[in-house]
């Protein structure tokens, strides 16, 4: 039986986040945590995705799939027109996968189905872009299975067209993200490559799980973003942009416009309190952290965040870390390129 694999970053959102769904830019990455994704053959017109990590199993056949599809596209409608919130486009959170696999389904016209496996090293829920990174690799790995290719720009739209399921209307930057790889400038739904520091790595540190999804976070605060708003979020990712591109490793110098983006999104109210104190512990010893995607409109949790500090500051910063009772981890830029691009 025929088998491929295949895998796909998640997602870091250095400067932009909110802003960019204004129009502003932002600065992401794909890092080196992936979602890696098991496809084979099987004899019928079925679709069986498991996740051991998520317990889960679901089957369906491709009737039952273009009918998750158009409902979820009936109540993403209701949803533009006011008459639902955010979070009931949706029927079921695993909807998304079968949204992704539909794409591929009414794209390519396979003869038969799939079983499809995900295991992920991205934490789901934290500002990583799991889902993006999810629907990408179920179409990727579908690609794979049976020889498709597909170009990057149809690739891309076809995972925002999915993740608007799950934010109402996504600025494509995850996808975008993921797909293309590196460090990219994104704006207007166009992302631009660029060239960071060599072998740059950051910590990651997990502030909880929000209670608020992205889409109730984007909606909550939209209303504050003023054109004011708007150019400060614009003038502090571009100095990071310059800080990581045109100093040559001096990671010192990040530390003052880090702390600037994350006190904007404090001032838009996407950070719990708690995550604010611990931005503010880490910028008296002069660690620049801000968080990372979303972040959160109520509970404790404020997703990932992103510290970039030389060696010698590791040690006081998993200090800080453990007090609060975050946990860490490093990573880098993911690079790689998808073998499913035409």
């Amino acid at each position: 039986m025929c088998r491929r694999s295949v895998k796909i970053p998640g997602k870091i959102i250095i400067s932009g986040e909110h802003s960019v769904v204004h129009g502003c830019p932002a600065l992401s990455c794909a890092c080196t945590s992936f979602i890696h994704c098991h496809v084979q053959h099987n004899d019928d017109r079925i679709i069986t995705i498991v996740s051991p990590q998520l317990n889960l199993i679901l089957t369906k056949t491709f009737r039952e799939i273009e009918e998750i599809y158009q409902n979820d596209l009936s109540r993403l409608e209701d949803f533009r027109k006011g008459i639902i919130p955010v979070t009931g486009i949706l029927e079921y959170k695993s909807d998304i996968l079968f949204h992704a696999a539909w794409k591929f389904i009414s794209r390519s016209q396979p003869d038969t189905g799939a079983t499809i496996t995900l295991h992920s090293d991205i934490p789901t829920g934290a500002g990583m872009g799991s889902s993006a990174a999810a629907s990408a690799a179920i179409m990727a790995g579908l690609c794979q299975l049976t020889g498709n290719t597909i170009s990057r720009e149809k690739f891309i739209e076809e995972v925002t067209e999915c993740e608007n399921l799950i934010h109402g209307r996504s600025s494509g930057l995850d996808p975008a993200t993921v797909i293309n790889s590196g460090l990219i400038w994104f704006q207007d739904r166009k992302a631009v490559p660029v060239d960071a520091i060599s072998d740059m790595e950051f910590i990651v540190i997990n502030t909880g799980k929000p209670e608020s999804t992205t889409g109730e976070a984007v909606y909550t605060v939209r209303e504050r973003f003023t054109e004011d708003m708007k150019a400060r979020f614009t003038d502090v990712t571009l100095r990071i942009k310059n800080a990581l591109t045109e100093n040559s490793g001096d990671i010192s110098s990040l530390a003052d416009h880090i702390r600037e983006n994350q006190l904007l999104l404090e001032e838009i109210g996407v950070v719990p309190q708690k995550v604010a104190d611990f931005a503010g512990e880490l910028y008296k010893k002069r660690l620049g952290f801000k968080i990372c995607g979303a972040g959160a409109v109520r509970g404790n949790g404020g997703g990932i965040g992103i510290l970039f500090c030389e060696k010698n500051q590791l040690e006081e910063a998993e200090k800080i870390c453990r007090a609060y009772g975050y946990t860490s981890f490093r990573t880098g830029i993911c690079q790689e390129v998808l073998p499913c691009l035409s």
